[in-house]
């Protein structure tokens, strides 16, 4: 091979290396908006991403507090985020079981992010994991970083024994481009809390137009060097 058409290869692959470096883009917003109390109709919340790239990696985050002079049930919520068609579920009545089937009572402001590998793991059992036992009330916020929910089945008869497979991962080479609805449902009476905001930390490989037209430049270079290289 000659040597510019080694050079000329060697520089399209570096492009083509470059275009594939993940970035990461993230979009929120700020709600004040009450969950309807005791129905499955909910309420949906959108934003849309304008940046283009395959999804390697999605965290989501979610803001909740219960409105001045009222009291919240965090167990009665339900809340999914969809793109397209997939759907990650993030709340299924969190401490729901076949002997609890209305779910953790706690009654605080809610600050939290999910991500699949989060350490704290299933947000569903999160008193269990924070040491204090099911039966044991947050005496504070909730916050930090937990894995969704990803339980499918009716909200109203979710168990913590359910399968987990609607979980963030779903999104993975899906494109990040469109629009992204947070769903949000309270599925049991007489206690309430509101969306205080919501969103999303997407890393994606961008789209590589600019370096698919040079890599296609350098490769006809390379070709009509090696033509011009046989008929020397």
């Amino acid at each position: 091979m000659p040597k510019m058409n080694r050079f000329v290869l060697a520089a399209s692959l570096a492009l083509a290396s470059s275009a594939q470096a993940a970035v990461v883009v993230t979009y929120s917003g700020s709600l004040d908006i009450l969950i309807p109390d005791d129905t499955s109709t909910g309420l949906a919340s959108t934003l849309n991403v304008a940046a283009t790239g395959t999804i390697t990696e999605l965290t989501v985050s979610l803001d909740l507090s219960v409105p001045a002079g009222q009291t919240g049930w965090f167990g009665d919520l339900y809340a999914y985020v969809q793109h397209g068609s997939d759907i990650a579920v993030l709340l299924a009545r969190s401490g729901a079981t076949t002997s609890n089937p209305f779910g953790y009572d706690d009654s605080q402001t809610v600050s939290l992010t999910f991500a699949d590998d989060a350490t704290n793991g299933d947000i569903h059992n999160y008193r269990t994991a924070l040491g204090g036992g099911a039966d044991t009330s947050l005496a504070g916020p909730l916050t930090g970083i937990w894995a969704p929910d990803g339980r499918t089945t009716d909200p109203s008869l979710t168990v913590s024994s359910d399968r987990r497979t609607a979980l963030l991962n779903v999104f993975n080479g899906s494109n990040a481009q469109g629009t992204w609805t947070l769903f949000v449902a309270d599925m049991s009476g007489g206690y309430q809390y509101k969306i205080d905001g919501w969103g999303l930390n997407i890393t994606a490989i961008p789209e590589p137009v600019g370096a698919r037209w040079a890599i296609g430049l350098l490769l006809g270079i390379w070709v009509l060097g090696g033509r011009e290289a046989r008929e020397r």
